[in-house]
């Protein structure tokens, strides 16, 4: 059971890593220089236009799903998920008949993990996990959701369409932000559609793509264009990480809470277990 509480650690940490290319790199003072990418030829300002009216307003959502990892961990649970935006993701493991056997709350400045079945729990500071890196709770859920987005920015919209630049190949188009975190590059790829396919990050000095995030299901919601299934795959403590996530019945702009109390009782431990724990083993063994 103690590898279904892992699964919620990782979630966040992969969306980390998606977000900024590496969420065990540490980051200098002046991580957050930017550089400027001028508009290619072929660019098409129409076609950035085009794909952030597809992109709607929200203030919360909630829902069922499935949440899998593959790789050196082969497991899979059924999850609850609540957001808020720009505020909190919650992300509930309900493995067996729906019962909660464990939690993690993601706000502003903070991380809950708690393990009900082992009764503890882990509650630091957001640094500890993305290490002073440009990634917000609006970001990961734009990863979370398939929105493309801006560092600076937050999610890409019409007021933001000069922030990136569009351009078009073989019906694949790549919206690319102008102005981009020192350390790595990113960028979008859609359809001819408009359609969100892979958000991908290349670390400065990576030959290719290291981290990618696929999408699939693309619903028109309320919110607008979200996608209902992602695969965020990468590298992990030297270790290849699929993580999958699916969604099901979403509801929007209901009132949602997070959850952040710990059960009386429950022992604290500090984030350094989750490495123990990413390091493989059975239960036994990380106990």
């Amino acid at each position: 059971m103690k590898k279904y509480i892992l699964i919620i650690a990782i979630a966040l940490q992969a969306a980390a890593l998606a977000a900024c290319g590496s969420a065990k790199k540490a980051v200098n003072p002046d991580s957050t220089t930017v550089t400027t990418t001028p508009a290619a030829p072929g660019s098409d300002s129409k076609r950035a236009q085009m794909i952030a009216s597809t992109f709607g307003a929200w203030q919360s959502m909630q829902c069922n799903g499935t949440l899998s990892l593959g790789g050196k961990k082969s497991i899979s649970s059924s999850v609850n998920v609540r957001m808020q935006r720009d505020k909190f993701i919650s992300i509930s493991l309900r493995p067996i008949l729906g019962i909660e056997v464990g939690r993690m709350v993601f706000t502003g400045d903070s991380v809950y993990i708690v393990d009900k079945v082992h009764r503890q729990y882990i509650a630091e500071n957001v640094d500890v996990f993305i290490n002073g890196l440009p990634a917000n709770v609006g970001t990961l859920q734009d990863i979370f959701l398939g929105r493309a987005f801006t560092i600076e920015g937050g999610t890409f919209n019409q007021s933001s369409t000069k922030n990136a630049v569009a351009s078009v190949s073989n019906n694949v188009v790549t919206l690319t932000p102008v102005k981009t975190v020192k350390g790595f590059a990113y960028d979008f790829k859609f359809d001819d559609k408009n359609i969100i396919k892979a958000l991908t990050v290349t670390p400065e000095g990576a030959k290719e793509t290291t981290y990618q995030v696929d999408y699939d299901d693309v619903r028109k919601t309320v919110a607008g264009n979200v996608a209902h299934s992602l695969c965020i795959e990468g590298t992990m403590k030297g270790n290849a990480l699929k993580l999958k996530l699916s969604y099901n019945n979403i509801s929007w702009n209901q009132n949602v809470t997070a959850d952040t109390s710990i059960p009386s009782g429950y022992k604290r431990v500090t984030a350094d277990k989750l490495d123990s724990l990413l390091g493989g083993g059975d239960d036994e063994k990380q106990k």
